[in-house]
């Protein structure tokens, strides 16, 4: 089924509950093709006392034709819903209206538009006279004029008695009288500063109350920013690579503009092996950089399938186990700027190794914990952490670089590490790829 018929048959389905329950709301404008035909969004004016009920109705109906909400936003007299469909990726916005209204003062008398909606097609909308009123009043707040897309709306007949309903406790008769004359064509004088003049005599708790909705949606985008910021942990041969790379390719596009996967680390500083081979160059000279590094590669790559190959830890002195964490760590806290541009740009950053490796590889086992807890002070802090948890032998069976037991110990160290961190979040691996992909993707998503 294409995803214009699927659109179609979930705002289908939504108007039927919603006239089944008998909430009040109605279809404010650019109505004529909808379910079919959804421009950018569809405008509801909903009764304050329902709003709550619809909005669950709204998650709960289109969730079972493949939608979920990705966004929120909420404002004084606004509820916006911004929902994506999982196969398609294409997003809806059902925009929930309880007051009209420009800044904090109210343009329209909602509850006389509630009272006076229609029937049309399956659905309820506002009359002819509450559309071309409600459209006309909020583009002479905004523009200072009628926009051209909406210039249709004048010369035709329209019931002044509906007008002036539509528009009674807000705007004095002088006023009514002009907007009718605008919307009839017999006069194009309606002025933004006068229509502002009377809506200032409007109560000054709306504007409390403007302020306090503006500070909790500022609040809610700032907590929604989160997620973008994800480590993958887990022992070697478990997958985080692999599960990095797949949820690049799921979350490319939408909702997020170019995820990127880091495989390391921020790479401020140069690399350390870099470093000690480039010395060693100079110490050897019968061997260049790149001869040693290239030599350092073929090793790595002999030793990735060998058995129990991660478990030949070399014997390095206490100066060079201590500096390795204290170099990255500095390399990750010099990074926050690069971390932060990369999530403004890419809006999903992955690293598949990161910092937290440190407590509980082999190499480290030793190394003092309140060392890590110090420098782990400077280094960022993701906003989601993923374990993927797998059976120690089944890892061992697909990558046996390290042994049984030793993956079981570092299964063990994370989970006492991280597991009372609200961050933390432990994925069953346990199912293949494409299950794993799909549990962490409805995480990051706040599915």
């Amino acid at each position: 089924m294409s995803y214009e018929k699927i659109q179609e048959s979930a705002l289908s389905r939504f108007f039927d509950i919603l006239n089944e329950k008998e909430l009040r709301y109605c279809v404010l404008r650019n109505y004529l093709q909808i379910p079919r035909v959804i421009r950018n969004d569809v405008d509801f004016l909903v009764d304050e006392n329902h709003l709550c009920d619809i909005k669950l109705t709204a998650l709960d109906t289109f969730k079972k034709f493949g939608f979920y909400k990705i966004r929120e936003t909420n404002r004084l007299g606004y509820h916006g819903l911004y929902l994506i469909h999982k196969s398609s990726q294409n997003i809806i916005l059902l925009d929930f209206f309880t007051k009209l209204s420009k800044r904090w003062y109210s343009y329209a008398n909602e509850d006389f538009i509630l009272d006076s909606r229609v029937k049309y097609k399956s659905f309820y909308v506002a009359t002819a006279e509450c559309w071309a009123v409600t459209v006309l009043i909020k583009d002479l707040l905004t523009y200072g004029e009628l926009l051209s897309k909406n210039k249709h709306l004048i010369g035709k007949e329209y019931n002044n008695v509906a007008i002036n309903s539509c528009l009674d406790g807000i705007f004095d008769d002088e006023t009514k009288r002009n907007i009718s004359l605008v919307l009839s064509g017999s006069s194009t004088f309606c002025c933004k500063d006068s229509l502002f003049k009377q809506l200032k005599k409007q109560s000054s708790k709306n504007f409390i109350r403007y302020l306090k909705s503006r500070v909790i949606d500022c609040y809610g985008n700032l907590t929604h920013a989160k997620n973008h910021f994800v480590v993958i942990i887990g022992p070697d041969g478990c997958g985080k690579t692999t599960i990095s790379d797949c949820l690049i390719n799921e979350l490319k596009d939408k909702p997020f503009s170019n995820p990127i996967h880091i495989p390391k680390n921020v790479n401020i500083l140069p690399n350390l092996k870099n470093i000690k081979y480039f010395f060693r160059s100079i110490w050897n000279r019968e061997s260049t950089l790149n001869d040693l590094l290239n030599e350092q590669k073929e090793v790595d790559k002999s030793k990735e399938f060998a058995v129990n190959s991660g478990m030949n830890v070399e014997h390095s002195s206490n100066v060079t186990l201590t500096i390795y964490p204290l170099w990255y760590g500095f390399d990750y806290f010099l990074g926050r700027a690069k971390l932060k541009k990369w999530k403004s740009e890419y809006k999903l950053v992955i690293f598949a190794r990161y910092f937290y490796d440190y407590y509980y590889q082999l190499g480290y086992r030793d190394y003092p914990g309140w060392i890590l807890d110090i420098i782990g002070i400077i280094v960022p802090k993701p906003d989601l952490i993923f374990y993927l948890d797998r059976d120690a032998e089944e890892i061992y069976s697909k990558k046996p670089e390290l042994s049984i037991s030793e993956i079981k110990s570092q299964q063990d160290r994370i989970l006492k590490k991280f597991g009372k961190h609200n961050n933390f979040k432990v994925i069953d691996a346990r199912e293949g790829i494409e299950l794993t992909v799909k549990k962490i993707k409805k995480e990051i998503l706040g599915e």
